[in-house]
């Protein structure tokens, strides 16, 4: 590891900790290596190789299960919380399997947020980064993607990707060609070069909340500091409008939105001022909620029905309905929240 530190380009090393098809066992991956090798200046991609597609009977607790092993895999080596675990899901026929592993990978990635990890996929991009990018309103998203694409291009682009997966300073990381290496030893290594542009370094920070108030009659949001002093004001909405704030664009700053009763429409901002996204949504009557309703970093819309009880979240520019539940009593208000 001196050598590739002192004659190679590389400062990043992919190290297998876990999972039933991992090729062997790894005897001399333990703490203190990566304990020196960390003080040496390597950082690392813990991947955890588990079953793949054909292998899945049951996806949703298969994945918690394997998210659970690979964090205590994790933890034994010193990798704690924040750290960022990648699954290694080998390429698949989608036609045959893609249901059970976009369930699969999503309770990868619940899990470990649970569990105060950050989530990772490595897959083809012909078949599970396909397949991640095509649901990313229906199933919960990893927070790095790993996309073996064989393009020989030191950059994370992809055409199966959403343009905000991949982008400069992306949670993306894209496989470029196959190579063999010979860093100032006597014998050949056959590697994997890749290119990584991965934003997460640690446990996501979390901005405090501040107060608020939105004054209907000048249609016109007012933001607190901690101090509760005056730093800023928009003007948003017209008269009779309701108000909303949340993360709409993955930004992690929350900004205004408002929903208008008499069309049943959401008018929301990523500026706090010009309308970026405007969707119809809900039935006359309907109260407007917002939230995170599959767990990708995204604030939604949605509406709470008070005579049925029905909450119904809306996926992200769509009014197709992600998640529905019946709950309350008539009468209550409806709140939301990550309980």
């Amino acid at each position: 590891m001196n050598t590739w530190m002192t004659h190679s380009p590389y400062r990043v090393v992919g190290i297998y900790i876990g999972g039933r098809n991992r090729g062997c066992s790894q005897p001399n991956l333990t703490a203190s290596w990566v304990q020196q090798q960390a003080a040496a200046g390597w950082r690392f991609m813990p991947i955890y190789v588990g079953v793949q597609a054909s292998q899945i009977a049951s996806p949703a607790s298969e994945g918690r299960s394997a998210a659970d092993d690979a964090v205590n895999q994790a933890a034994a080596l010193g990798l704690g919380p924040g750290a960022l675990l990648y699954y290694d899901m080998e390429g698949y026929d989608r036609a045959k399997y893609s249901g059970d592993v976009l369930a699969f990978l999503s309770a990868w990635t619940e899990q470990l947020h649970a569990r105060g990890y950050n989530s990772a996929v490595y897959s083809s991009a012909s078949s599970g980064i396909a397949d991640l990018a095509a649901h990313t309103s229906d199933y919960t998203m990893p927070d790095v993607v790993f996309t073996a694409r064989w393009n020989d291009v030191a950059n994370t682009g992809d055409p199966v990707l959403p343009s905000w997966m991949c982008g400069p300073s992306a949670s993306a990381s894209t496989s470029t060609a196959e190579r063999s290496r010979r860093p100032g030893v006597a014998s050949r290594s056959h590697i994997d070069r890749d290119y990584m542009d991965v934003a997460l370094g640690g446990t996501p920070a979390r901005t405090a909340s501040t107060a608020g108030v939105y004054r209907s009659g000048e249609s016109v949001f007012y933001v607190s500091d901690k101090s509760g002093n005056l730093p800023g004001y928009a003007g948003f909405g017209a008269s009779g409008d309701v108000p909303l704030t949340g993360d709409w664009n993955r930004d992690g700053k929350d900004t205004f939105g408002v929903y208008r009763p008499g069309t049943q429409t959401f008018l929301l901002t990523n500026d706090n001022s010009s309308v970026e996204m405007e969707s119809t949504f809900g039935n006359p009557g309907d109260v407007p909620i917002k939230g995170d309703w599959n767990g990708d970093g995204t604030d939604k819309v949605g509406v709470y029905r008070p005579v049925e009880s029905d909450f119904c979240g809306a996926a992200k520019d769509s009014d197709t309905v992600i998640c529905s539940a019946r709950f309350g009593n008539p009468g209550d208000q409806p709140i939301t929240g990550q309980w």
